[in-house]
């Protein structure tokens, strides 16, 4: 209801910055409680950026931190967040958004995951019944393996009296984590039957926290009893998981039966994506490059941005990364040159320098020269100024940050390398096949420090993700990851 009536506000005065700040707030929360992608904001906090100047202080921070979390340049937001709560520390909206921030971009500072906690529980000190902080502090109990934890969540949300998505989606993936294993069909049987936008949260809590238990629920969508919208949810949400589980054969199959064929190039970019993360198909990854080369010439680039209905940047992008890695790096410096080439003006960044560099940043690395890797990658990395998991495993940036978490590993720069590596696993992100990849590494990063309980905790995450795939795809993977539960207490693994 607050909606209409502020955007009525910021219509009949258009310069009036706090109420486009308000609109900013208002617009995010109703779609964070529908479970919605947040799209839109951006325009919303230029207007009141751009009219800030009249305002106090404290009121020009709280418009710059908004702009910075949509820009997901996290350490500017919490700067300006924290220095707003240094003036009042019951501010509300400033404690709300930090603790926002810590949980999406708490991997930019090096933020622990109880440390988010206690951002969230500063949040309901003072308003005890904020529905956001409430349903993410619960979210977040699912990463403690502590079963009275998670009851205390459940029983929480049971006490909130709301009707938003995102709660009762939230509060419908933790009974079905915890029921028993009589209940959990007919658990997953309701949550199949509930409206969309609580469909795609549990979808999103199961796939990151229990993804056996997703693969259950999507066949349960799947249903032909099931709406269409329901059915579409399942297959596409199936397929992500096939990915991030390493079942390229069984995702493959699903595109070859026609479930993503009005995707298909975004399907060969995945599995491009996955062979250069070291958990794809060979195969698959190298017809996808033949498929994307036919779809998209490299001399036609620049017509087809135009007139293409996909990303065709990001196409060309994976073709050029694929031969720098695995085909021919005459090939890729051409494709490499054909994006260098392209012109910038859709954005305000240098995204085509971000692409071309990633590019000299694989060659590299193929050539043994991970100096000259270093130096790319990161300029890859700079350049490509929007850092955020929201895009998916198809979108270069997380390809990007991945190769470069890689290089600093193998360089020796080890804390550099693991706060990357965050960025992929809860509580930061779920990005399908980088997670697993991810959260092995952050395993034996821990284990090394002899930090048996954290190492334990990663490589169980891996595990999970990797027991049902392919065995030429992860087995090798999945065989190092139950080898590091073996060293450090091996009744974890039937957990």
């Amino acid at each position: 209801e607050a909606e209409p009536v502020i955007e009525r506000a910021v219509a009949l005065d258009s310069t009036f910055a706090l109420a486009h700040l308000e609109h900013l707030g208002i617009r995010s929360q109703v779609l964070y409680l529908n479970a919605e992608d947040f799209v839109g904001l951006h325009a919303i906090a230029l207007r009141a950026m751009r009219h800030r100047d009249r305002l106090t202080p404290r009121n020009r921070m709280r418009i710059e931190a908004a702009m910075a979390l949509d820009d997901t340049n996290g350490s500017r937001a919490a700067f300006l967040l924290e220095r707003i709560l240094s003036i009042d520390s019951l501010d509300v909206d400033a404690l709300n958004g930090l603790a926002f921030t810590y949980h999406r971009d708490g991997w930019q500072m090096g933020k622990s995951t109880d440390e988010i906690i206690a951002a969230y529980d500063k949040v309901l000190r003072v308003d005890p019944l904020s529905i956001r902080a409430r349903t993410s502090r619960a979210s977040l109990a699912l990463l403690a393996e502590d079963s009275a934890k998670l009851a205390h969540a459940v029983e929480s949300l049971r006490a909130e009296d709301t009707t938003s998505a995102y709660v009762l989606g939230t509060l419908g993936a933790l009974r079905a984590i915890t029921a028993t294993d009589i209940e959990v069909d007919s658990e997953l049987r309701s949550l199949a039957a509930q409206p969309a936008p609580v469909v795609n949260t549990v979808v999103r809590e199961l796939q990151v926290h229990r993804p056996e238990l997703a693969d259950r629920y999507y066949g349960e969508l799947l249903d032909n009893s099931r709406p269409v919208t329901h059915q579409a949810i399942g297959s596409n949400s199936r397929g992500l998981l096939w990915f991030a589980e390493g079942r390229m054969a069984g995702a493959d199959s699903l595109l070859q039966a026609g479930f993503f064929e009005g995707l298909r190039p975004v399907v060969n970019r995945v599995f491009t994506a996955a062979a250069l993360a070291g958990v794809g198909d060979a195969d698959l990854a190298a017809r996808a490059a033949v498929e994307m080369a036919e779809f998209v010439p490299v001399d036609s680039i620049q017509a087809f941005i135009a007139t293409k209905p996909y990303r065709i940047w990001a196409m060309a992008w994976a073709i050029g990364a694929y031969h720098a890695t695995f085909g021919d790096t005459t090939d890729a410096r051409i494709w490499q040159q054909a994006i260098a080439d392209l012109p910038i003006d859709r954005t305000w960044w240098n995204w085509t320098g971000s692409l071309a560099a990633d590019i000299g940043a694989r060659v590299a690395v193929r050539q043994g020269d991970l100096e000259t890797a270093e130096r790319e990658a990161r300029e890859a990395y700079d350049l490509w100024l929007i850092h955020m998991n929201g895009h998916g495993a198809a979108h270069p940036e997380p390809a990007m940050r991945f190769h470069l978490a890689e290089i600093l590993d193998a360089r020796g720069a080890t804390e550099q390398a693991e706060w990357l590596y965050r960025s992929f696993v809860p509580p930061h992100g779920w990005v399908s096949f980088y997670t697993p990849r991810a959260s092995f590494e952050l395993g034996r990063i821990e284990e090394e420090r002899g930090n048996v309980d954290e190492a334990l905790d990663h490589y169980l995450r891996a595990i999970r993700l990797w027991e049902r795939g392919d065995p030429e795809v992860v087995g090798e993977w999945l065989a190092r990851a139950q080898e590091g539960l073996s060293r450090l207490g091996g009744e974890r693994a039937s957990s």
